[in-house]
């Protein structure tokens, strides 16, 4: 916080300032000292918070009575001790405590002590002790040396900090709703997209028969992958790696009957998942946790929120779309498709599907990032399914081969611009983040307000609590 104080100001020990009262937890076994009218505070509820307005647990009389703990006024400043170390709460309520916190009283204003425990936090961090759960001893506190200014220049830092902190948090707020504002930007261009409205324009200036161009593309695209199964089912039977060909199994009919009916444009082809992309989940091989341990890591390993772990050899090489199979669906944020491309090994909790070109893997990846699959889904909630038959037969509308990449590219444009805005929402939230340090330790430098001659001098407050403790 700087070595030079301003005139008037002297540097004290904490303990000279501040005494500290701790608190107590009632005996856990008896059931009659709990869930009574005394709220009762412990850690979890002063870390997320600056004001103290209600605790989780609560004590009888009697519980109180019959513990170590002691009662926190309304005003008083709270402080951590273990854990959160050195994280102070004004209490909005009257409250009993338990040993991980300490009551800060003094002659010093409770808002004072406030920021100047929220400043010196980082530093009462420091000198915590602890390797798994960091705790401070309260004479190690007491030793630790703070700037005290002027009881009146005090108070005109107290105004000055609750004017600045009132102005970050509106800040903070309005920034706040950057997130869910590109998320939703996103996923409506996601649906302006796989419904047809994104490219709409387009659409109209061209002059082809769209309609007779999807179903040509759709009908060639079956009949090459039935083809290229043939000639590999061929290959192996020559190679001796297989003694009769499997049979070709075609893909399944869009499901119609079951979630909400899709609409797309008139020029579209409504159709399934397996007829727009091939299924390879047959290929999949999951990896025991303790043979990826040992690997050195080459190659990602796919699970159903993503790469979960590296591997030393992968079972495919392509150009791919990804899809949660049995991972969290409901209440999920997360997209269930995801893209990847180049060489991988992917186990049972993703489902693998490639259409036939780039652009038709990007747009089936979009279609599928947020598709509504719950209807779809078997099991129960927690162990939601989506089978390999319920994701083949998913209803999907299918725009040309230009259409889609007209749509993969205006979608790539509009995200790149939400990305942009994304990274200077992160940049600004960084900077505004470190602020309220910047603002506080200039304000215990003496920075933040003017002095003024009338102020007098510290060493007059500290002769007042001296006396006061004699």
């Amino acid at each position: 916080m700087g070595k030079e104080l301003p005139k008037g100001w002297v540097k004290a020990a904490v303990g000279d300032i501040y005494t500290f009262t701790g608190g107590g937890t009632p005996s856990k076994s008896n059931t009659s000292y709990w869930n009574g009218s005394i709220p009762w505070a412990s850690i979890k509820d002063i870390s997320q918070t600056e004001r103290l307005i209600s605790t989780q647990d609560s004590v009888t009389e009697e519980g109180f009575e019959n513990s170590s703990a002691n009662m926190a006024e309304i005003g008083d400043v709270i402080i951590g001790t273990r854990m959160t170390v050195g994280k102070p709460v004004i209490s909005m309520i009257q409250t009993a405590i338990n040993q991980d916190l300490k009551i800060v009283r003094s002659r010093v204003p409770s808002n004072f002590t406030y920021y100047l425990f929220k400043a010196f936090q980082p530093s009462i961090e420091a000198v915590s002790g602890g390797t798994t759960v960091k705790g401070i001893r309260i004479d190690v506190l007491n030793n630790l040396e703070i700037p005290v200014p002027p009881l009146t220049e005090q108070q005109r830092i107290v105004t000055k900090l609750d004017s600045l902190f009132g102005r970050l948090e509106e800040v903070k707020a309005r920034l706040g709703k950057i997130p869910s504002l590109l998320k939703n930007f996103r996923q409506a261009i996601l649906t302006q997209a796989v419904t047809g409205k994104l490219t709409e324009e387009w659409r109209e200036q061209d002059k082809c028969d769209l309609t007779e161009t999807v179903l040509k593309l759709k009908d060639q695209w079956l009949r090459d992958r039935e083809l290229n199964f043939n000639e590999s089912q061929k290959r192996l039977i020559e190679q001796g790696k297989l003694k009769r060909p499997k049979r070709y199994k075609f893909p399944l009919k869009p499901d119609i009957y079951t979630g909400k009916p899709l609409n797309i444009p008139t020029e579209w082809q409504l159709v399934s998942v397996s007829e727009f992309a091939e299924c390879f989940d047959n290929k999949r091989i999951p990896v025991k946790r303790e043979d990826r341990e040992k690997s050195t890591g080459l190659y990602p390993y796919f699970g159903a929120n993503g790469e979960v772990d590296r591997v030393d050899n992968y079972i495919f090489d392509d150009d791919l779309v990804l899809v949660t199979e049995d991972e969290t669906f409901y209440g999920r944020t997360k997209p269930i498709a995801y893209r990847y491309t180049g060489k991988c090994w992917v186990n049972n909790h993703v489902h693998v599907l490639k259409a036939p070109t780039k652009e038709s893997n990007d747009f089936l990846c979009y279609t599928l990032m947020y598709y509504h699959v719950i209807p779809w889904l078997t099991g129960t909630t927690g162990r939601a399914k989506l089978t390999q038959g319920a994701l083949n037969a998913l209803p999907m509308g299918m725009p040309s081969l230009e259409e889609q990449t007209e749509i993969v590219n205006r979608v790539e444009t509009l995200f790149a611009k939400a990305d942009a805005i994304e990274a200077k929402y992160q940049a600004l939230k960084t900077q505004i983040d470190q602020l309220p340090q910047a603002i506080l330790a200039k304000a215990f430098r003496g920075e933040l307000v003017e002095q003024l001659p009338t102020d007098g001098d510290a060493r007059d407050l500290l002769r007042e609590i001296a006396v006061l403790r004699d």
